[in-house]
């Protein structure tokens, strides 16, 4: 799982999660804590598998679903 230490060791969402993805054999699945909309993208295009929506209310929950 990428925690919110782990992306401030990189420039972001994206980049934490393509090292991740780069470095981890395709059968590990990748999974981000992710805080906002931005970051949702950013997992997303980034290949991760499972992005887990961190003390988001629920109408950002339902734009990021």
């Amino acid at each position: 799982m990428i925690k919110e230490n782990h992306i401030a060791l990189t420039s972001g969402v994206g980049v934490a999660t393509n090292i991740v993805r780069d470095k981890s054999p395709h059968t590990i699945k990748v999974e981000v804590e992710v805080k906002n909309l931005e970051e949702v993208r950013e997992a997303a295009e980034g290949g991760a598998d499972i992005i887990m929506l961190d003390n988001m209310d629920i109408p950002m929950m339902r734009e990021a679903v």
